[in-house]
């Protein structure tokens, strides 16, 4: 099946909020079956006007319970509802959707600055532009994400935790950085515009990446 993002859904609230589609697919390249769309209408996801929900979408199944959660990103999103972002803004936010087998969101966690673990995020930084599931990088048996901040010309790797519906502090064990100062070259067009895992390309057992920058001029 598939999930697709529309980041200025207006459904769910007045403007450019954003949503998902989830759609259940045939072998023939049909719909076998309704769609499901999720959006900030919804009780459990905390998004509003222009915080793009959708923007990026990526499978992962956190609590290990057979059932695909999703990671979605919403670059333009600054937490308002939380008096601790004021004067946040274009931060960004990762929202993990626990699903359950009857494609329900049973939960809601927000990955942002606010999380204690988490990524070190600035005014916009647009957190969330790209995501991909890159497959369980440190060999501890989770699934891990790699998150494009394309404002800030980084792409966060996201180490994750196990946790069944636990709070966003518990779901991220550290995050790493790949920017100018750690790819050792300049990096200068937003860095970050895209993101996927490309499988194990140099046989050393580890997943790569590649990571567009659509405005780059190549002078790095």
């Amino acid at each position: 099946d598939l999930v697709v993002g529309a980041w200025i859904d207006d459904d769910g609230c007045g403007a450019n909020c954003g949503a998902i589609h989830i759609l259940y697919m045939d072998t023939d390249g049909s719909l076998a079956a309704s769609t499901d769309e999720f959006d900030c209408s919804h009780a459990k996801i905390k998004c509003g006007n222009w915080d793009g929900f959708g923007k990026s979408v990526a499978p992962i199944d956190l609590n290990n319970d057979g059932v695909s959660d999703m990671a979605v990103g919403a670059h333009k999103d600054n937490c308002s509802a939380d008096s601790a972002c004021a004067g946040w803004n274009d931060r960004g936010v990762i929202h993990i959707l626990f699903m359950d087998s009857d494609e329900n969101v049973t939960s809601v966690e927000e990955i942002d600055g606010r999380v204690s673990n988490g990524p070190d995020l600035s005014n916009n930084d647009k957190f969330g532009w790209s995501v991909a599931n890159i497959g369980d990088l440190n060999g501890d048996g989770v699934i891990d994400l790699a998150v494009g901040a394309r404002g800030d010309d980084t792409v966060h790797i996201l180490f994750m935790n196990s946790c069944n519906q636990c709070d966003a502090n518990a779901a991220v064990s550290s995050v790493v950085e790949i920017n100018s100062t750690t790819l050792g070259v300049t990096v200068d067009g937003t860095f970050g515009d895209s993101v996927a895992s490309m499988g194990d390309l140099d046989s050393d057992n580890v997943q790569d990446l590649v990571i567009g920058s659509r405005t780059d001029t190549g002078g790095g």
